[in-house]
């Protein structure tokens, strides 16, 4: 906390305008608090985490650019993109209630990239993979609308797709039933039904609860026993033939999804003005 004129904020300006390798590093100790103006302004910083609004502003700005800054994938020491849900998560400290943000943040996403939460399409389920007779294989449109279909009758989407109260995982006795030849990819249907929830996105971390441990179970003879077992470091290895890999994966790769070439459209017109009119 200095005047803003001696030559220790020179010093930590040029650390941080100036200096960035040594400013992200894990050694560096120095930790600030920065702007959104500079963030806007073009202070480039993939790894934010946190973002709180203070005060109540009156722009048209968008919640979605209010918090673009920490939507970035971070970057690891060696400049590598990490793509690990457990760490890509961003914190907003928000200046209204958690109800008025989330409603205006998907009514935004929804408008931009046309994009309809709580709706599963006929189409969701088709990218599935399921092993049949030791072959991998994808489900398919047709298969996915079947499964579609058999969550419609049971009540956890209506005709249109719109994801009922039914669906709640986290209730003791939520059930899926599916036909049998979808019995083995079912925990992927949920996933991926759930994956359709906006609250799966953004969660409000008041309603956190601390877990308290059960010493019934954690002094249990049993249950150290099983810890013992499992609590030393292994490691995993495999073995495979290079030949057989590379053919796998190639011919994986030419079965994968055509990627279209961008198309650009240009029209060219003449407008004839007159004085008439």
């Amino acid at each position: 906390d200095t005047s803003g004129s001696t030559l220790a904020d020179e010093d930590v300006y040029n650390k941080i305008m100036k200096n960035k390798e040594q400013l992200l590093s894990l050694d560096e100790p120095l930790r600030f608090i920065f702007s959104h103006s500079a963030l806007r302004e073009g202070w480039d910083n993939p790894n934010v985490f946190q973002i709180c609004t203070l005060n109540e502003t009156k722009s048209e700005m968008k919640k979605r650019q209010e918090i673009g800054r920490g939507l970035r994938l971070p970057v690891n020491q060696q400049g590598e993109r990490i793509f690990n849900e457990t760490i890509n998560r961003l914190t907003v400290i928000a200046n209204e209630s958690y109800e008025d943000f989330a409603k205006k943040l998907q009514t935004e996403i929804e408008e931009d990239f046309n994009i309809h939460f709580g709706t599963v399409s006929k189409n969701a389920f088709a990218k599935i993979i399921q092993v049949i007779n030791d072959k991998e294989t994808t489900l398919g449109d047709e298969k996915s609308q079947k499964i579609w279909e058999e969550l419609k009758q049971q009540g956890h989407i209506d005709e249109d797709g719109q994801i009922q109260p039914k669906f709640n995982p986290t209730d003791k006795y939520f059930e899926v039933k599916l036909s049998p030849e979808f019995q083995d990819v079912k925990h992927q249907v949920i996933d991926i039904v759930q994956s359709y929830l906006f609250s799966e996105h953004v969660v409000n971390r008041n309603n956190r609860k601390t877990l308290k441990i059960n010493k019934m179970v954690y002094l249990d003879d049993e249950f150290r026993n099983l810890w013992d077992k499992i609590k030393p470091k292994t490691t995993y290895s495999v073995e495979y033939d290079t030949d057989v890999l590379i053919e796998k994966a190639s011919k994986a790769i030419r079965e994968m999804d055509r990627i279209e070439k961008v198309k650009i459209v240009y029209r060219k017109a003449e407008v004839d003005i007159q004085e008439k009119g």
